[in-house]
């Protein structure tokens, strides 16, 4: 079972719902890195996490999906280099 898809998920939105599960998630963005990257290994498509990380928006707010998107391009330019 790939995870890093769900793992993106919950580490912008939260666990559990209701503010303290969003709460509790919005402060591990040192964790993205890493799950962005299984994510790709796991065969998601940068697009697709963008789509993601975007709809996610709405939930975890506009700066967290930011700090995601520019995660991601780090991840994506490091790779391509």
């Amino acid at each position: 079972m790939h995870r890093s898809p769900l793992a993106v998920r919950v580490l912008l939105v939260g666990g559990a719902a209701g503010d303290s599960g969003v709460q509790r998630s919005l402060r591990r963005s040192e964790q993205l890195p890493y799950h962005l990257s299984v994510a790709l290994q796991n065969g998601l498509s940068v697009d697709e996490l963008s789509e993601a990380i975007t709809h996610l928006a709405f939930y975890a707010g506009w700066p967290n999906a930011m700090t995601a998107i520019n995660q991601l391009k780090k991840i994506t330019d490091e790779h391509d280099a």
